[in-house]
């Protein structure tokens, strides 16, 4: 695949080296389907997409007002579907915390660190969603091979919820983004060495890191996306 990067005034949050990281992985993978987890408004997909990615992506967004902005985004494009969930490590319903921001709205409340790090974390409302396990729902999905399916997590402090909702596609998929929180960010978070060994336990390798979160005060990096793929994937192209 031929990948075209966007300028710098396009990609918003997204380092060139990172996603050029990203892409590179995606050609050597030949990736065809791209999990979007906490799709908000479709930044990351519209992202891929405009870089010459061309295969399937599935989104996932369980805020109302921004799945309906996702679903517009996506209604001209017939190999990008969205679901409106959350994803985690049962099923049920639960509450979702609106922040200003809407790019930090989580399942788990903002910490007094990232609020007073970040103004606009600040809680605003809250919506009841539906939570699915990934593993019960990807039966459901039209992913044609799992050994070229990409998971990125955006989920803000619940990716590990998410991780451990997909056991059973785990040891299949090989490239993960998970976001890396250095502090704490989210009450009742996984750490960041939590999230490393548990990745580590099915085969897991981190191959490339993005700060994408700082403290407005001081400049203190607070969150990172992390890049993990097999270990038995890596040397073989």
């Amino acid at each position: 695949m031929d990948f075209l990067l966007p300028s710098a005034i396009c990609q918003e949050d997204y380092n060139l080296a990172y996603l050029r990281k990203v892409l590179l992985c995606f050609a050597e993978l030949s990736i065809s389907t791209v999990l979007d987890v906490g799709a908000n408004t479709g930044q990351f997909a519209s992202l891929i997409r405009n870089s010459g990615y061309s295969g399937e992506i599935i989104s996932f967004e369980p805020l109302l007002s921004e799945r309906r902005e996702l679903e517009k985004l996506a209604a001209s494009d017939s190999s990008w579907s969205v679901l409106p969930f959350a994803l985690g490590s049962k099923n049920g319903r639960e509450t979702l915390h609106r922040t200003e921001n809407s790019l930090m709205s989580s399942l788990r409340r903002p910490s007094e660190r990232q609020i007073a790090a970040q103004a606009t974390s600040k809680i605003i409302g809250e919506e009841i969603v539906e939570v699915r396990r990934l593993d019960d729902l990807v039966p459901q999905l039209t992913i044609s091979n799992l050994s070229k399916t990409f998971l990125k997590l955006d989920t803000q402090g619940f990716d590990a919820e998410v991780l451990r909702g997909a056991t059973t596609l785990l040891p299949e998929v090989p490239l993960i983004q998970v976001e890396l929180p250095l502090t704490s960010v989210y009450d009742g978070a996984a750490d960041p060495l939590s999230i490393l060994q548990l990745l580590g336990q099915f085969g897991y390798e981190a191959i490339s890191f993005h700060p994408v979160l700082f403290d407005s005060r001081n400049e203190d990096l607070l969150q990172c996306d992390a890049l993990f793929r097999l270990r038995s994937t890596i040397g073989i192209n």
